[in-house]
């Protein structure tokens, strides 16, 4: 019994309590559509009923994974802006607790991780736009889980730690393409390490870079077939011209 509650990790539990009762408090799953909701819901409606998988013009996101994430929550719950919304509010919870749980890591006092991650929900962006469908909130949370698995993976150099934040930092990618900022963030952070203390091995680098970039290569080939959207046309334009 004592070891019981030696585990229980109460300022985890408390973070827990104070998330689902802002969000039973703000009761945000209404049958409503908010900012780009419209335009997301409708590429996982598109999934849903017509079995296609179609990125709605008005994004200039990558929205890949966030369109088969909400088509997993519209086979559980039937297709609705609620059922989205969910999906959402339960991805920030895991983004919240991993960035909770990487503090930890890092030998921070568990009050002091529980009180910069209480900081961190109380910023109005996450959520203003945690109660939507937009890629924010869904961006940001891959990108904190992503964050944990690197950090574990690196301290105990751990190749399994390193897979898994690969496949978080690719699945970012596949909602917002600047989740390849944190692969090329993690990679320099490997590459130092090794030239300053050579412990870093072949194998950590594989099995950080290897699912990324085999992903990056995929959807470069699914953008050259034709599957562009008139938003991300219209960014490599404005991109293009800004450079000449």
């Amino acid at each position: 019994m004592y070891l019981l509650k030696r585990k229980i990790d109460v300022c985890y539990l408390f973070l827990a309590v104070v998330y689902w009762t802002c969000i039973f408090l703000i009761s945000p799953l209404q049958e409503t559509g908010f900012l780009d909701d419209f335009a997301y819901a409708q590429s996982v409606k598109q999934l849903v009923f017509e079995h296609k998988l179609f990125v709605s013009d008005w994004s200039s996101a990558s929205l890949l994974f966030q369109i088969i994430y909400g088509y997993l929550f519209s086979l559980l719950f039937g297709f609705s802006f609620k059922s989205l919304h969910l999906s959402t509010i339960t991805l920030l919870f895991f983004g919240i607790s991993s960035f909770y749980l990487t503090l930890k890591f890092l030998k921070f006092d568990r009050t002091v991780s529980l009180l910069i991650t209480l900081f961190l929900l109380s910023v109005p962006w996450y959520l203003f736009y945690g109660f939507s469908f937009s890629t924010d909130v869904p961006f940001a949370s891959l990108q904190m889980i992503a964050v944990y698995f690197f950090t574990k993976g690196f301290i105990k150099r751990n190749n399994k730690d390193f897979l898994l934040s690969s496949i978080f930092i690719a699945s970012s990618f596949l909602v917002r393409q600047l989740g390849i900022g944190i692969l090329i963030a993690g990679v320099l952070t490997l590459i130092i390490t090794a030239i300053k203390e050579k412990n870093i091995t072949i194998k950590n680098f594989i099995s950080f870079l290897f699912l990324p970039l085999l992903l990056f290569i995929a959807y470069s080939v699914w953008l050259s077939n034709g599957n562009n959207t008139v938003a991300q046309l219209l960014v490599s334009q404005r991109i293009t011209n800004n450079l000449h």
